[in-house]
């Protein structure tokens, strides 16, 4: 027989109700009790038990008479520890204590010998019994969210086990032992101290689903080549340099093609790093580039159209290259920017000290603030540093007073948006929470009593809350670092703080925690592939070649280069910067734009202050520009028809433009009235959809609208 009371606000529970004999199954969750009866332990027929989401401090002494007690459910009560008693329970397969107070548990919790499922997390545990050991028959053990420095020794002796979650704890690393649990399958050790993943980890022959995020990892060992069932692998925020996080990042195919490219053509060292330039119009970006790597005022500066990419290798140490990304500040360009942006890469905002307003929302949206915005949509784990220009056109405290100002503001948007995602996370925890008050007390389901974990669905969990939090906490740790203090400098002959600026740079670039990826291994089939990129680039004219034609070249220099593992190394390049190989888009997969500076040039050609005046002071006084228009504006480039055709593809792709009939339609060069006004009313979704959708949106909105008026 089975005894429901579950979401009864219940205060008492009457000993009287103990009296039926035969009962098999108890549930007294979502109340509001207290304490249990000693006589609770005269149910010597329950098999299962669910006291979930009460207020209890303890369980009686007499639960361990309970010898046919197969499931205990005491989630989310305030229990500090449990009785002695609890090692009788023979019969137990599955226990559940999570989200209580706990310092120890029971000495004796090896006696449970028919144990299968044991979730202990969200407690105070600083350690765990020894008997844990003995527990051989032992599937599944939760301990995530504790107090644990370390995986103990009787963990590593459950040989049986096929889950192990330990994530948010404070362990730094696995010990040899581990490689005896030959039958893991699942091992979540996200947001601890882990400083590597040990060499033996292939000892787990049968570990499908890896999870390490959130920890201080710096390497992967070779040795995960040879987990030959490893199907999910999660290391995301992590300062992985090798592989590098271009390959990483992309997953254990990734991985395993770079190891093995290694491992059959070997590894040379690569020091670069990319730069990000930003700023408002007129800010100073292209002459500090100038001063920075030419160590010269430059003589005439135009401004930037588009973006403007310079390869520097400073004399101090030739062995390192910068490529700096000069991002025009127009902002007709800011949906252009989305294609250049990369993760972890150095940013330099650049503020105009002389045209910054002290004191002025307006003017620290407009130089600062818009760009931070733009940071935290396109730049995760990004570090930015502001650089001040003109400093001299301000005195000396205009110069701190603004300087103190900006970090200030940036540091008071940083923390609202952590305070942001904090709410999120409360939100998210009391949400899930509440829904599973609602689903219990309208379906009085309960627990359902152990089955065997399905390796189809891992990721199923019977505590979703973390699941959502981790989410969440995930994009709030991705978010860009600012730099704390603002370099000044100014374009005088004697270049102020110019040279200062560069002994900056090198110190930053050193701080392998903070850039882990400036020195790279990488595989020499990669490296080779790079020149032969190069040379075409400065002995051919020709921007943009068909995919077959670079696999040719570079089996033509190294017979066993494989095609895949030729794919493997163009996205590397392609991340880096060094082409651009849209594998995503049809009609672009089996194209290879070698020179990304050539493809900013022909976009540089439509998106451009100058035609937008053009357009809009012509006959048709708007943003449509005819086929014929097209062609004479592309006209110097000598394209051909099959360039051509892949320039439309492309742009259409991403937004620049959509096509009509007689020609096309570019938002960006839109008059300050009409169709921009109405996109202008949707500003409002900006926070509610990603940053790379949004800045499409003017396109779509315009397509969809002409469509219909039409």
């Amino acid at each position: 027989q089975k005894l429901i009371l579950s979401n009864n606000r219940l205060k008492l529970f009457s000993p009287s109700l103990l009296q039926i004999n035969n009962l098999t199954e108890l549930s007294l969750s979502n109340n509001k009790l207290t304490e249990l009866p000693e006589q609770l332990g005269d149910l010597r027929n329950v098999v299962c038990l669910y006291v979930s989401h009460n207020m209890l401090q303890s369980l009686p002494r007499t639960i361990g008479r309970l010898t046919k007690l197969r499931v205990l459910d005491i989630r989310y009560n305030n229990m500090k520890v449990l009785p002695d008693s609890m090692s009788e329970l023979c019969s137990l397969e599955r226990l559940q204590a999570y989200c209580n107070e706990l310092e120890r548990l029971p000495e004796g919790i090896g006696s449970c010998s028919r144990l299968k499922v044991l979730r202990i997390s969200s407690n105070r545990l600083a350690s765990l019994p020894v008997s844990l050991g003995n527990l051989a028959l032992l599937e599944t053990l939760d301990v995530h969210n504790n107090k644990l420095n370390h995986l103990p020794d009787c963990v590593c002796e459950l040989t049986g086990l096929i889950e192990l979650h330990v994530g948010d704890n404070d362990i730094s690393y696995f010990n040899e032992n581990i490689s005896g649990m030959t039958k893991l399958q699942t091992l979540k050790a996200n947001s601890n101290g882990l400083q590597c993943l040990p060499t033996f980890i292939d000892s787990i022959k049968n570990l499908r689903y890896l999870h390490i995020r959130n920890n201080n990892i710096r390497t992967l060992p070779e040795t995960m080549n040879n987990l030959e069932h490893l199907q999910v692998f999660d290391a995301k925020n992590n300062p992985i340099h090798f592989p590098p996080r271009e390959v990483w990042e992309r997953g254990l195919s990734a991985i395993k093609a770079y190891f093995e490219e290694i491992k059959r053509s070997g590894s040379s060292r690569s020091s670069r790093l990319k730069i990000t330039v930003l700023g408002a119009e007129s800010c100073g970006k292209t002459s500090f580039i100038h001063c920075l790597t030419k160590n010269c005022v430059p003589e005439k500066v135009q401004p930037t159209i588009g973006i403007e990419v310079t390869r520097w290798i400073p004399v101090e140490d030739p062995n390192m290259a910068f490529i700096l990304w000069d991002h025009s500040g127009n902002p007709m360009y800011d949906s252009t920017h989305q294609f250049f942006f990369s993760p972890g890469s150095l940013v330099f905002l650049v503020v105009n000290l002389a045209q910054y307003q002290y004191d002025d929302p307006t003017s620290y949206h407009t130089c600062v603030g818009k760009f931070v915005k733009m940071l935290r949509q396109f730049g995760g784990e990004s570090v930015i540093q502001i650089v001040g220009t003109h400093a001299d056109n301000c005195n000396i405290n205009d110069i701190s007073n603004k300087s103190d100002e900006i970090i200030r503001n940036i540091q008071a948007d940083v923390n609202a948006k952590t305070k942001d995602f904090d709410h999120r996370i409360n939100a998210a925890r009391e949400m899930v929470e509440l829904f599973q008050r609602y689903q219990k007390s309208h379906n009085h389901s309960e627990v359902a009593p152990y089955t065997s974990p399905s390796p189809l669905s891992p990721s199923a969990s019977e505590d979703p809350v973390n699941d959502v939090v981790d989410l969440i906490r995930k994009v709030k740790v991705n978010q860009p670092k600012f730099l704390s203090n603002v370099p000044k400098v100014c374009g005088k002959v004697e270049m102020t703080g110019i040279r200062d600026f560069r002994r900056i740079l090198f110190k930053l670039t050193q701080d392998k925690k903070r850039y882990p990826t400036v020195e790279l291994f990488l595989p020499k089939s990669w490296l080779e592939l790079e020149k032969e990129v190069k040379i075409l680039k400065e002995e051919s004219s020709v921007p943009v070649i068909p995919l077959q034609m670079l696999v040719d070249i570079a089996q033509e220099k190294d017979p066993q280069f494989k095609d895949k593992d030729i794919m493997e190394a163009l996205l590397y390049l392609h991340m880096t910067g060094e082409v651009l190989h849209f594998v995503g888009i049809p009609g672009l997969k089996d194209y290879v734009f070698v020179s990304p500076t050539w493809l900013i040039d022909v976009i540089k050609c439509v998106i451009n202050p100058s035609l937008k005046y053009t357009l809009q002071t012509g006959s048709g006084g708007d943003s449509r520009m005819a086929k014929t228009k097209l062609a004479s504006l592309w006209q110097k480039f000598n394209m051909d028809t099959d360039q051509y055709s892949l320039l439309q593809t492309l742009a259409t792709a991403f937004g620049l433009w959509y096509p009509e009939q007689n020609g096309y339609v570019v938002p960006t060069l839109m008059k300050p009235s009409g169709m921009e006004d109405a996109i202008k009313n949707v500003v409002t979704i900006k926070d509610m959809v990603p940053g790379s959708e949004y800045s499409r949106c003017p396109t779509t909105l315009c397509q969809a609208t002409n469509t219909r008026s039409s």
